[in-house]
């Protein structure tokens, strides 16, 4: 089911309009997605039957590697709404894709409530929007701590999560680049919300745990980092 925002919806700036040229882009670049991602790699999903019928849905996954998103996005029944650098628009093709794609672009190193207003409000608009709680690219190629980020939007605008663990893209390149076919898995956990207690500190941090615990049980051991014992 897609979203049902137009052009003229009142929304903010930093949220991607869902105009026709720019609904036609996006089933474009994610059937070219589809079409790499199966012919490239040897991908295993688990978990397909807890994937909603449609939005409102935060999507959180662990970030290993560029081909997370590509990955996950072959997948993914919608087009989903993604928090990107702004740093990447300057990128030769890639930035001219993420132009036509339409994302949030967000502010490196900075607190961008632009960003998460625009968050915000793809909810409102019953979207789909991926977040990674560790807000960047893991450094360790497993978990690190994460951020307040996924749990306050999760706790601000009442939506559902689902958990995405991923496993094996920050294989993808160094594989491809010996011509053999990378091994990803996706393993896709059961959607939840946050408990409230109306304590907001108190909720941030134990949504946070939340989430980071589900995902790391979503994870083969090596990949839990600095959840492989439980640890918040």
């Amino acid at each position: 089911m897609q979203p049902t925002s137009n052009a003229t919806t009142n929304l903010p700036e930093r949220l991607p309009r869902l105009t026709w040229q720019r609904r036609a882009a996006r089933r474009i670049i994610l059937w070219l997605d589809r079409l790499i991602v199966a012919l490239l790699i040897n991908l295993k999903v688990e978990g397909v039957e807890n994937i909603p019928e449609a939005g409102p849905l935060i999507v959180v996954a662990n970030h290993l590697a560029g081909a997370d998103l590509v990955v996950a996005a072959a997948i993914s029944p919608w087009a989903v709404e993604v928090m990107i650098k702004d740093t990447l628009r300057s990128m030769p093709v890639v930035g001219w894709l993420l132009y036509l794609y339409g994302p949030i672009w967000v502010e490196p190193f900075s607190a961008d409530r632009a960003a998460i207003r625009a968050s915000l409000a793809s909810l409102e608009d019953r979207r789909v929007l991926v977040v990674a709680p560790e807000g960047r690219e893991s450094r360790t190629g497993a978990l690190e701590a994460g951020t307040a980020g996924a749990a306050f939007i999760a706790l601000r605008s009442g939506a559902p999560i689902l958990p995405l663990g991923i496993a094996g893209t920050e294989l993808v390149l160094p594989t491809l680049r010996k011509f053999r076919r990378p091994l990803v898995q996706l393993n896709i956990g059961e959607a939840f919300r946050l408990e409230r207690t109306g304590e907001r500190r108190t909720d941030i941090n134990n949504g946070k745990r939340e989430i980071m615990k589900r995902l790391a049980a979503l994870l083969p051991l090596k990949y839990r980092g600095v959840y492989a014992d439980g640890g918040s």
